[in-house]
Parts: structure tokens; C-alpha cells; sequence
């Protein structure tokens, strides 16, 4: 992975946890201790440039479907200043993250 690419990711991650961090906070979701969660590279390009499951490992400590959690979270992130343009939510809540063009 390139440097880009690993920025990348670690910029994700730490997004991700700050707009769960953001719903704990607004008491939208409990503050309850996340599973391990993963972010890929997709095989198929269309399904963006990261995808996340951390909706999907959440699902049983936040007491919550998955899709409403994948929901939330998206509604939360703040790609100002980030590598992202922009975010999908696929299937049952897979989050797939879409990088800005240079």
C-alpha cells in the first residue's frame, strides 16, 4: 500500500471513531466498547476506494441494526480537509468511502 493509501486509511479510521464518538455524545448510540472493526480496498472499483464493516461488527454492542448504524455514522463524518469526497452505504451496512480526484 502506498503512503497515500495508509494515510488514507489511518485518516478513515480515525474518522469513523470520532463520528461514533459524535453519536455517544448526542446519546444516539450507547457508549459501549466496539469489536476489531476492518477497512479493505475493495476488489470491485465501484464499490469505492475503502469499505468499512464497522457498522456491521457494531450491530450487537449498540443494540442496533446494522444499516441505522451505517446511517448515523455517515451523517456524522466530516470529510473537510480529508482525503474523502464522498460515502455509500451498501447492502445490509457496508460503508464504502470514495476518495477525492487530484
Amino acid at each position: 500500500m502506498t503512503n497515500m493509501m495508509a494515510a488514507a486509511q489511518a485518516q478513515l479510521r480515525e474518522m469513523l471513531l470520532a463520528a461514533l464518538g459524535a453519536l455517544v455524545a448526542e446519546e444516539k448510540v450507547p457508549a459501549e466498547p466496539i469489536p476489531t472493526f476492518k477497512i479493505e480496498i475493495p476488489a470491485d472499483k465501484s464499490h469505492g476506494d475503502f469499505a468499512a464493516n464497522i457498522a456491521m461488527v457494531s450491530a450487537k454492542a449498540l443494540r442496533m441494526p446494522p444499516r441505522k448504524i451505517a446511517e448515523m455514522l455517515t451523517e456524522s463524518l466530516n470529510f473537510t480537509g480529508t482525503y474523502f469526497e464522498r460515502v455509500e452505504i451498501a447492502g445490509p451496512g457496508f460503508i464504502n468511502f470514495f476518495l477525492r480526484k487530484p
